[in-house]
């Protein structure tokens, strides 16, 4: 998997964050508003609805930072391309396989989760800070992975590294 390609899966998330963060601004405008919006004036002492309305304005905004956060790292970030022989780091596209699947992911420092796709097809999103993340970071092809999650214990074999 070339540099261009890997630009091209950095392009698709900033995409995607760009749009849950227009989203979220939106929704915190319109929770803002509520908060302060004459109708939502306490009639009484238990009437709290402007008040959880500035509270999900404050969530919102909160979260909206984050993504802006993430944003601007996926934006710095720049893609290396790995040998076959090197240890898994940042921007590494690897390919597990086990009895069941091949999977690819993309390890980037934020933004896990998502979905993308390339011209060998789906990529996911994952992190270091994941089990399956830290349990790649530093492997090599040929290594075998082995994950605990809540489900029991995953295994997988590293075929290749991009």
């Amino acid at each position: 998997m070339t540099r261009e390609i890997k630009k091209s899966l950095l392009a698709q998330i900033t995409g995607k964050l760009e749009t849950e963060l227009n989203v979220l601004r939106a929704s915190a405008a319109a929770a803002h508003d509520a908060a302060t919006h004459t109708e939502n004036k306490p009639e009484n002492q238990y009437d709290t609805r402007g008040l959880e309305a500035s509270y999900l304005a404050g969530a919102q905004d909160a979260r909206a930072f984050e993504l802006q956060s993430a944003l601007d790292l996926i934006r710095a970030t720049l893609p290396q391309d790995f040998r076959t022989d090197q240890p898994v780091g940042l921007t590494a596209v690897v390919e597990l396989t086990n009895e069941h699947s091949t999977v690819r992911y993309f390890i980037v420092q934020v933004a896990g989760g998502y979905t993308l796709e390339s011209p060998e097809g789906q990529v996911l999103t994952i992190t270091p800070q994941t089990p399956l993340g830290r349990a790649l970071i530093g492997k090599r092809v040929g290594d075998e992975i082995l994950v605990q999650i809540s489900q029991g214990d995953r295994e997988y074999e590293l075929t290749h590294l991009f």
